[in-house]
């Protein structure tokens, strides 16, 4: 956690759970935090020290967690705010900005004012896409598994080059199971299961 960073948050599919670094530099389980009760396989914390929730079937959470990490006040992120859909959502965060992929598209989560926006770095690649499965490495190369698939690679520090592949590999990933592995540390090869 940001402000407190002896605490971790886990994910589960009954929600969240704190733990606590032990003097033994171990996580220890404190509790189920309560008042979420999602499934909560892909949840990043915002700059504000929120907790996003993306949740591929039933949408987007914002959780406000109570100064003890123990409670969570949450609101359900609709249309009003806007969300382009309520399902299929796949949260990532990538150079400390958070985004969604969506069946409509790429979008992102102005952290100044809760809102979903369409992002600008990755925006002009993606914008003729209908479907995107949208993963990323330790390494920060963001995967976009469309129809023609492809990475896009960090050239530097906040600045991404789509590389395409040769074939598609959308059709053999599960949508919501995805996980990206890095081969080789010199060339960036990637494998997206």
């Amino acid at each position: 956690m940001r402000a407190k960073p002896e605490f971790a948050i886990g994910g589960t599919y009954s929600g969240l759970y704190l733990f606590k670094l032990n003097e033994k530099l171990k996580l220890a389980a404190v509790q189920k935090i309560d008042g979420f009760n999602e499934s909560s396989r892909f949840f990043e914390e915002d700059q504000k020290g929120n907790i996003w929730v993306g949740q591929f079937y039933k949408g987007l959470y914002q959780l406000e967690l109570s100064e003890a990490l123990t409670e969570a006040s949450v609101k359900k992120v609709t249309a009003e705010d806007g969300a382009p859909i309520d399902e299929q959502i796949i949260l990532s965060k990538i150079d400390n900005e958070l985004y969604l992929a969506t069946r409509k598209g790429l979008y992102q989560i102005d952290q100044t004012t809760d809102r979903i926006v369409k992002p600008s770095q990755f925006s002009k690649t993606l914008e003729s896409s209908s479907s995107i499965c949208w993963c990323k490495t330790t390494k920060k190369y963001p995967c976009d598994c469309r129809e023609h698939g492809g990475l896009f690679q960090a050239s530097r520090s906040n600045n991404y080059i789509f590389v395409p592949l040769l074939v598609s590999i959308a059709p053999i990933l599960i949508n919501d199971l995805l996980n990206v592995s890095v081969n080789t540390d010199d060339v960036g090869a990637f494998q997206c299961q």
